[in-house]
């Protein structure tokens, strides 16, 4: 098991369609993955932030 400091942390800025598939398939490696997103992105991620935050 990797300890704290050996997992990656990565930000993804302008999470469209083809962000939040690359954010999915990082975070299954095991990446720490913080994505910023606006507009109608946003909206549905908040909405759904139960589903996300357990990629």
């Amino acid at each position: 098991m990797k300890s704290k400091s050996d997992i990656m942390k990565i930000l993804l800025i302008g999470a469209g369609g083809v962000g939040i598939g690359l954010a999915a398939s990082v975070a299954s490696q095991g990446a720490e993955v913080s994505i910023f997103a606006r507009g109608k992105t946003a909206t549905a991620i908040k909405e759904n932030e139960d589903v996300t935050q357990n990629f």
